[in-house]
């Protein structure tokens, strides 16, 4: 995804917890780092005089409420970005290295001393895969591209042990990027899989991925991925014939899990799998056990299941290092996506309207029919003289040709406007990464670290239903 950088040198820079402006912010908080990213189309002057204008704050009481005046002149500038943007600006990202902070905070509590390999495919942002990696993340990968995208993002400091190559079954032409990137650890479900490793020349570690129980989970993988339980000591031994070493196993939930107790019950499957191995002389200690991914974004769901997973750690097995594969846990929260509202009429009936809005499920709302997602909507309020509006019934339609291009409906929310601007945050899962730019639509570009409005600033849109997963019905999807 690129990331916007419209003013060359600018005058100001961006920091993670908002704007420093001129000399006498800096030397107020004079540890904030700076950033290369610039952010704002506009100059300094211009800047200062938006924000600033009506007000009578002075640089005397910014030396007094420095914190204060800070927090007042983000929420002012994200106001402002918008209404400087170029007209033909539809959407765009905002990506915010706070909120990241954020997740790695709370994957430490949760599941402390457990690297994160975070998941390439669910957004391959470059700047989040190098704040990952600054932290002491890792990386899955399933592919030569995923691959050399990391090495690429983390340049100098790019080692074989990054990476985890997590694809079960692997092109010839990934395995032999792998063995160019000399990545040293793979996962492999089959002996067909270990053969092919065999005559490529590919005798790298492996761990071997277990079905777990993933029905509760809105993409269940167990139908596509994983041994099941009494089949992993047959491709143990064709490894111990092919001298591949299997150094543990690795499961995965599913992405979505509505069950707080399906890392638990996996936990137990391998401990149990790995002592039967043992028994039959096929492993000796168990070095690594991958958790997989399937970890919620969400606070209180992620540390239930982060619970019931170390109490299972706990017992039977003892385990070398514990990994694991989250992806939606560090992206989504990072990425608001504002769109705006391009198109409106009356619906057929004349009971509400239709909108359209500059973005489109083949593109950022991807989400919806492909990763059953149900996103959040608010209208930025831009002008504190219109807070509050009529309201209907709503269709909000992307801007495709297709007509099955449905984001989303409401049996009744307040009215928009063409030229509204909306947000919709936690939109850094799979969404950037699955769109397309179909009927000639760009994607949008990215604003690091230009924070989101308060909650004061939004207008949260109501009774929001996404019809589509998998609905091909228009006419029953557009019923409301």
């Amino acid at each position: 995804m690129l990331i916007n950088n419209p003013i060359t040198n600018p005058p100001y820079n961006v920091v993670n917890s908002g704007f420093i402006i001129c000399g006498f912010v800096i030397r107020v908080i004079p540890k904030l780092s700076t950033s290369p990213y610039s952010i704002l189309p506009w100059s300094t002057e211009e800047y200062l005089t938006t924000v600033l204008s009506g007000s009578q704050v002075s640089n005397n009481y910014l030396l007094k409420e420095p914190k204060l005046f800070f927090l007042y002149i983000i929420i002012t500038a994200l106001k402002a970005f918008i209404k400087h943007l170029n007209p033909v600006t539809g959407s765009f990202y905002t990506i915010s290295s706070k909120k990241f902070l954020q997740q790695w905070s709370l994957w430490n509590q949760g599941l402390p001393g457990i690297t994160p390999y975070y998941a390439v495919k669910c957004n391959p942002e470059p700047m989040l895969l190098k704040w990952i990696s600054d932290y002491g993340g890792r990386f899955d990968c399933a592919s030569s591209r995923e691959m050399y995208l990391v090495k690429d993002a983390l340049g100098e400091y790019y080692t074989k042990d990054k990476i985890l190559f997590a694809n079960p079954c692997k092109t010839p032409n990934d395995v032999e990027a792998g063995k160019d990137l000399q990545v040293s650890l793979v996962t492999a479900d089959s002996c067909e899989e270990l053969l092919k490793m065999d005559s490529m020349g590919y005798k790298t570690s492996v761990l071997l991925r277990v079905a777990a129980d993933d029905m509760t989970s809105s993409s269940p993988f167990a139908m596509k991925f994983g041994l099941s339980p009494s089949k992993v000591g047959e491709v143990a031994y064709l490894a111990k014939r092919l001298k591949i070493p299997v150094l543990g196993l690795s499961f995965h939930v599913g992405s979505g899990s509505k069950n707080p107790l399906a890392f638990k019950n996996a936990i137990t499957i391998c401990k149990n799998v790995w002592s039967n191995l043992r028994k039959n002389e096929l492993a000796d200690s168990f070095k690594i056990l991958d958790l997989g991914g399937g970890w919620s974004p969400e606070k209180d769901a992620f540390l239930e299941s982060a619970k019931h997973a170390k109490e299972a750690l706990q017992q039977g097995e003892k385990v070398e290092r514990v990994i694991a594969e989250p992806g939606r846990f560090f992206a989504a929260p990072t990425h608001s996506l504002y769109v705006r509202v391009v198109g409106k009429k009356l619906t057929v009936d004349n009971q509400g309207w239709r909108y359209t809005l500059d973005e489109s499920i083949y593109g950022q709302f991807s989400c919806v029919p492909f990763d059953h997602a149900t996103p959040q909507i608010a209208r930025v309020i831009l002008n504190k003289d219109n807070t509050s509006r009529l309201g209907a019934k709503a269709l909000f339609f992307g801007r495709t040709c297709d007509s099955l291009d449905i984001i989303a409906k409401s049996r009744f929310t307040e009215e928009l406007f063409v030229g509204d601007w909306l947000h919709v945050p936690s939109m850094g899962a799979y969404t950037t990464a699955t769109s397309t730019e179909f009927n000639g639509f760009p994607k949008p570009d990215s604003y690091k670290d230009l924070d989101d409005p308060l909650e004061d600033e939004l207008k949260w849109l109501s009774n929001i239903e996404f019809p589509l997963g998998g609905m091909l019905d228009v006419e029953k999807a557009c019923s409301i």
